[in-house]
C-alpha cells in the first residue's frame, strides 16, 4: 500500500483527490489539510509515500514547503496555474495534474508514483499496477504478467488470466513497470524477463508464443540476459 497526504486549501480539490484515489486499491488514506504547517506536521508524524500537493497555500507556499522538508515523499503537483511546471520538476516533482482534471490523467500520475516506489526499493514491493478497460479498472499482477502488446493508443496485456485491452500506450505502460524485471524488445513490445523460454535472433518465445526483438533493442537485451548468466554462474 502507498499512503498519500493531500494538501490543498480549497475543501472541492481535496474532496475529488480523495474520491479518485478511493478507486485505486494501492493507495491508503493518510491525511488531508488546507495548509503547509499542518501537512509538515503530519508528515513529521506519519508514514506518508506520497503527497498530492497545491501550491497556492496560505502563509506558506507548496514549493517552499517542499524546500524545507529534509526527505520530501513522492509528489503530485496539482494545480490551476500551468506556469508553476517548469518550478515543479525542478523539484523532482513526479507529475503536474492542471486542474481540471479526469481520473484517466489521475491514474497516470499516480502509476508514476507507483513505479518510482518499486524503483526505490525491491521489485517484489510492487505487487501489481493498475489499468483501466473502459468503465473497469482491473488490478494485474507483475508475477501474472507476461507480456504487453502495442494495440495503437491501447495495449493488449497477455497475462495468466487471459488478455486486457486497456487505454494506456506502451510508452505508460513501461513507465509503470520495473526495469529489473520488464524489458522493451521491440517499438510495441514489452516482455517479463521471467517468462522467456528461448532467445533467437529475432524473436524471443513467451508462454508458447513468439514475440519479435526489434534491431535496436537486440543488443540490449543480449546484455540483459549475460548479466542474468553472470548472476546465475556467481551463486
Amino acid at each position: 500500500m502507498m499512503r498519500y497526504l493531500v494538501v490543498d486549501d480549497e475543501p472541492l480539490a481535496r474532496q475529488i483527490i480523495v474520491a479518485y484515489a478511493e478507486q485505486i486499491p494501492f493507495l491508503s488514506f493518510a491525511g488531508q489539510c488546507d495548509n503547509a504547517f499542518s501537512a509538515i506536521e503530519i508528515l513529521g508524524k506519519e508514514q506518508v509515500d506520497l503527497l498530492f500537493l497545491d501550491i497556492e497555500l496560505p502563509n506558506l507556499n507548496g514549493f517552499d514547503m517542499l524546500r524545507s522538508l529534509r526527505s520530501p515523499p513522492n509528489v503530485i503537483v496539482v494545480t490551476a496555474h500551468k506556469d508553476y511546471a517548469l518550478e515543479g520538476f525542478e523539484l523532482d516533482v513526479l507529475d503536474f495534474l492542471l486542474k481540471p482534471y479526469s481520473f484517466e490523467r489521475f491514474l497516470r500520475a499516480v502509476q508514476k508514483a507507483i513505479a518510482s516506489l518499486a524503483l526505490s526499493q525491491d521489485s517484489d514491493t510492487l505487487a501489481a499496477i493498475f489499468v483501466k478497460d473502459g468503465k473497469r479498472m482491473h488490478q494485474v499482477k507483475l508475477a501474472d504478467l507476461w507480456w504487453v502488446e502495442s494495440a495503437g493508443n491501447y495495449c493488449l496485456l497477455h497475462t495468466e488470466k487471459g488478455n486486457i485491452l486497456c487505454q494506456d500506450t506502451l510508452t505508460q505502460i513501461e513507465h509503470m513497470l520495473p526495469s529489473d524485471a520488464f524489458m522493451r524488445i521491440h517499438k510495441s513490445h514489452i516482455v517479463a524477463l521471467a517468462g522467456i523460454e528461448w532467445v533467437e535472433t529475432q524473436v524471443v518465445a513467451i508462454r508458447g508464443s513468439e514475440v519479435p526483438v526489434g534491431r535496436t533493442f537486440r543488443k540490449q537485451l543480449e546484455q540483459k540476459i549475460q548479466q542474468g548468466r553472470g548472476s546465475s554462474s556467481a551463486q
